[in-house]
């Protein structure tokens, strides 16, 4: 190799080191296949240098330009320690700035006030049933937990529960799939879930903490309801499935016998009239009148062919039942009306798929429309069946198998439920939800369709009135480099940081040598 070639190899060498140890220290935390053979090609690079120009490289050592070199080497040296301790205190002592333009890593100051509050009295800690490799919430909520941490210190914990690795755990607390499963509980015991991985889910959980809202329902029995208790209740007829449905949300159901009582009990959130095949005495019946009037919350469910006395108190609201028994062409199974149609009511809302809406099914259900509603009472129609179904009144004509539509039979569309709200005195508000038929929430037909997630956001909606706090979401700038891969992003950040100045370096370098040689 000639003396030339080495003065031109031996900059670009040492170039290569220094380019390599940059993009080490910057851009990766290990050496990749890249980065090692630059730092072999700079080593070899400055290995020739040396024996090809070895009196240059003397000369360089103790000329007048060494100082600057040396001073340059000092910079080096403290900028990469300045950036390697900025490094250590990110990932190891966990403090995060938040530059972003619209600080969106920075908690909202609702959920940091609420954080601030905590004391070790009242340490929260959250359970959360989730995998890391399963969920793709996973990373989120550790993200936003570690946020929470962070302000609360020792007065906020959290841990997650690999729900394959802990059946008796998931069993314990009824997690299921659709279901919450961010469990908040304090230090004496209290309990409040949220499936929303969201700041505002999140936050809302943990402020229902000290709000002391119930989340009590009680369901009437004593008049042929649909059975709650652990043996009939696991029958075709029963709502075992509802029930556990209410328990992983985090509700308490227990049974309100009217009868023994004369007044619904103050720590209801809601009662479930769920089915009843005998009337309801005077005296039930105005219980219920009572509670409502006190912004208690309702959900009433009426099967056609059965006189409950409660037609009057529906009517008050403004909502009618209809005698006959919907038949739907349409459905598969002519005595199964299903929802063809949707209100922009947030009960009202479906699943959507591939093909659609994911409707939801009413087993020999009855219409329940809207009529003339008092002053300050609005009562939304929620869904509907669709135009060909009617209303059969001929009972014969259902016993016998063979029905025909006819002049007295209710046209459609039907609809099938009403949510009812009503602005009360001092601030106060009741919600009821009143359906023609009891058995969707049933066993039986409680896993058709969309069924399951309506009954419980039933309960959800009706007992949905108490304050949250609501926390916009922030909005980022957009950006066209979100949806690259890291070896993409690697390649990028290699590419502008590293191969793009090195080119450009050593052209410099090669043209200043071949110069100075001359």
């Amino acid at each position: 190799m000639s003396k030339t070639t080495g003065r031109i190899v031996g900059p670009l060498g040492v170039l290569f080191v220094l380019f390599a140890l940059f993009s080490r220290v910057l851009l990766s935390h290990h050496f990749n296949l890249f980065m090692s053979i630059q730092l072999l090609l700079g080593v070899i690079g400055i290995a020739a240098w040396a024996v090809t120009a070895f009196d240059d490289a003397r000369n360089v050592a103790t000329g007048r330009g060494t100082r600057y070199v040396v001073m340059t080497a000092i910079a080096t040296v403290v900028l990469v320690g300045a950036l390697g301790a900025i490094d250590y205190v990110a990932v190891h002592k966990k403090t995060q700035w938040d530059l972003t333009k619209g600080h969106i890593f920075t908690l909202a100051p609702q959920t940091q006030e609420l954080l601030k509050k905590l004391t070790p009295k009242d340490k929260v800690t959250v359970t959360a049933f989730y995998q890391p490799l399963v969920d793709r919430e996973y990373a989120q909520l550790k993200d936003l937990f570690n946020r929470y941490k962070a302000i609360a210190g020792d007065n906020f914990d959290y841990h997650f529960v690999d729900v394959a690795k802990n059946p008796l755990l998931v069993k314990k607390f009824g997690i299921t799939r659709t279901g919450p499963r961010i469990i908040f509980r304090t230090a004496s015991g209290k309990e409040a879930r949220s499936k929303d991985v969201s700041e505002q889910g999140l936050t809302n959980a943990l402020a229902g903490l000290f709000k002391g809202a119930s989340m009590k329902v009680y369901f009437l029995t004593g008049h042929g309801e649909k059975p709650m208790d652990p043996t009939m209740g696991k029958t075709a007829h029963g709502l075992k499935m509802w029930l556990d449905g209410l328990k992983s949300e985090g509700y308490d159901s227990t049974k309100l016998d009217l009868f023994a009582q004369k007044d619904v009990p103050k720590d209801a959130m809601a009662v479930v009239v769920a089915g009843p095949e005998t009337p309801l005495a005077p005296g039930e019946v105005a219980a219920l009148q009572r509670y409502a009037d006190q912004g208690g919350n309702l959900v009433i469910m009426l099967d056609p062919g059965y006189q409950t006395g409660l037609s009057k108190l529906i009517a008050g609201w403004g909502v009618k039942l209809d005698q006959g028994v919907i038949i739907d062409p349409e459905s598969q199974e002519p005595l199964w009306a299903f929802t063809q149609t949707f209100s922009s009511h947030p009960l009202a809302k479906p699943k959507q798929f591939l093909f659609g809406a994911i409707p939801f099914f009413f087993p020999e259900a009855r219409g329940v429309a809207k009529t003339s509603p008092p002053s300050g009472t609005t009562v939304t129609e929620l869904f509907k069946t669709g135009a060909e179904a009617w209303g059969e009144t001929n009972q014969s004509e259902i016993s016998g198998g063979k029905v025909t539509r006819d002049a007295n039979d209710e046209p459609g569309p039907l609809p099938l439920a009403v949510a009812v709200e009503k602005k009360l005195k001092g601030g106060k508000e009741m919600r009821a939800v009143v359906y023609g038929d009891s058995d969707f929430a049933t066993n039986e037909y409680i896993r058709q369709g969309g069924n399951r997630d309506l009954a419980i956001n039933t309960l959800d909606w009706v007992g949905g009135q108490a304050s949250k706090i609501t926390i916009r979401p922030k909005l980022r700038d957009s950006s066209t480099l979100a949806s690259l891969t890291r070896p993409q992003r690697l390649l990028l950040s290699f590419g502008s940081l590293n191969i793009l100045p090195l080119l450009l370096i050593a052209f410099g370098l090669s043209i200043w040598s071949l110069r100075r040689s001359k």
